[in-house]
Parts: structure tokens; C-alpha cells; sequence
């Protein structure tokens, strides 16, 4: 089953009331390639972008993702939090009931990761990108929030709001404002 058919099911079984116009759409590649996301929602051109390491994923790998990115869609929210987190356990309850438990079992794991990372302590966080700084030297900010973990970066950043800072001062590009 192809992307643009696994996308077309997902919408319909899992998002009926969304997209009716049908101005959504699916594809491989684009926005993704630059990252290590596993997919991209685009809310201005209203594209779910999916990362090519998935051109031979199984329909519920697909269907996962696409869940995942159709879900910042209708929540408009870039956030895994409880709201996103209720949406996906919505979803694998749903999947049960259409006989499609290997899917509700994903979704649920998807679900725990989450929740894992929001259990990940601050100290810990920082603690982490000290480490990281000081092993792989990343050239930017976001290259070391790349590497920390795409899939956390908004809990990782709400719950850290001095990460960059702790990042400048480990490169070595700190330097304390000075009163003239």
C-alpha cells in the first residue's frame, strides 16, 4: 500500500471531520531530508512531508507517522504534550476496534516514548548537552539540538529554557555582558 493510500485511510479513519476539502496531502522526502524526523507537518502548505528512509515502511509504520503529523495538524501545536499524547491513545483505541491491533500497540509505544521524555529531568537535559558539546563539538545550536533528540526538542526546550546558553558557554562562546 503506497503513502498516498495509507494517508487517504489514516485521514478517513482516524480524522473524519478534518480536511474535508481535502487540501491535505502526503509525500516522501522534502522538508524531512534535512533532519532526523521521521516526518514534517507543514501547516502552510498543508503537506505531511515523511522521511525517505520510509519508502519501504509497512502500512503501520506509515500510518503511524502519518497519525503522529496529521495530529500537530488538527491540534495546531507543534507540542507532544497531554493534549497530543490524548489524541494518540484516541487513535490506538480506534485502531483496536478496527481490527488493527499491531497498529494500536505502535501507537501506544509512541505514546510511551513520549511520556518517557517528559519524566527526563532538566539537570539531566543540560547534563547531556554538556557532554554532547564536549564529545562531538557541534557547529550550531541546533545542529546539538538535532543531535539531542528531534523527537523531544519541545518538552526538551520548555523544560530547559537556559539549553542554549548552557551550549554557548561549553563552545567556549559565553562571554558575560559587560557594563560599560
Amino acid at each position: 500500500m503506497g503513502l498516498s493510500a495509507v494517508f487517504a485511510e489514516v485521514k478517513k479513519s482516524y480524522f473524519a471531520r478534518f480536511d474535508r476539502e481535502r487540501q491535505w496531502r502526503a509525500r516522501f522526502g522534502s522538508a524531512t531530508d534535512m533532519t532526523d524526523e521521521h516526518g514534517y507537518c507543514d501547516d502552510k502548505t498543508r503537506t505531511i512531508f515523511v522521511s525517505r528512509r520510509y519508502l519501504r515502511a509497512s502500512r503501520d509504520e506509515l500510518a503511524v507517522i502519518l497519525i503522529h503529523e496529521l495530529t500537530h495538524a488538527v491540534l495546531r501545536s507543534a507540542s507532544h504534550g497531554a493534549g497530543f499524547m490524548r489524541r494518540l491513545e484516541r487513535a490506538a483505541k480506534k485502531a483496536d476496534r478496527l481490527k488493527r491491533s499491531a497498529l494500536g500497540a505502535l501507537l501506544r509505544a509512541h505514546v510511551v516514548e513520549y511520556k518517557n521524555a517528559e519524566r527526563v529531568s532538566p539537570a539531566t537535559i543540560y547534563a547531556t548537552m554538556r557532554d554532547l558539546v564536549g564529545e562531538l563539538r557541534p557547529a550550531t545550536f541546533e545542529e546539538a539540538l538535532k543531535i539531542l533528540g528531534a523527537d523531544y526538542l519541545d518538552e526538551y526546550l520548555r523544560k530547559c529554557r537556559r539549553l542554549e546558553s548552557v551550549y554557548r558557554k561549553e563552545m567556549g562562546l559565553w562571554a558575560p555582558e559587560r557594563l560599560e
